[in-house]
């Protein structure tokens, strides 16, 4: 199938790498169906693409990136009906507002993105907003995690692997 959007132009894509929000996002609930594409010239970053919507999309990073430590209590996938074990098999996107000054560059961890690898269904998250930033500015973490480079922090790419992706 082939997909006009305003970022990408024409894409080609199949039903087994949409992503789907069965309840939408925030404010687009009308938007159910997605695709999650691979830009090198936005990296760490990717777009979620919308084939309900083609001319929306948003630009998502792995929060762990930036983050190690941030992780989605797991009675919150539970409750959304994401049942991953123990986050196997589990991604979790947060949405980025993004800047040309890379230091006005903010991410909503208070909103996450949590799909399911194996059934490519996914639910946004709503979490306290007292304890996660809905407009975290991640410059710094984000420069720290490109310095330590070889230490603990997840390796993107096995994320990568666990979704059908459209370059």
């Amino acid at each position: 199938m082939t997909l006009r959007t305003r970022l990408f132009g024409t894409i080609e894509w199949n039903e087994s790498s949409l992503i789907r929000f069965p309840e939408g996002l925030l404010g687009f609930e009308n938007c159910q169906r997605f695709l999650l594409i691979d830009d090198e010239t936005i990296l760490p970053f990717r777009w979620l693409q919308s084939v309900d919507q083609p001319e929306l999309a948003f630009a998502v990073i792995e929060p762990r990136l930036f983050l190690p430590d941030y992780k989605v209590p797991s009675r919150v996938t539970q409750a959304a009906g994401i049942d991953c074990d123990s986050g196997h098999g589990m991604l979790t996107l947060t949405i980025a507002v993004l800047s040309r000054d890379p230091r006005r560059i903010t991410v909503n961890l208070a909103g996450p993105l949590i799909i399911n690898a194996q059934t490519l269904t996914g639910v946004q998250a709503v979490l306290d907003s007292r304890r996660c930033d809905a407009r975290y500015a991640l410059y710094e973490d984000l420069m720290r995690a490109t310095q330590h480079a070889n230490s603990a922090m997840p390796d993107p790419s096995k994320a990568r692997e666990t979704l059908p992706l459209k370059a």
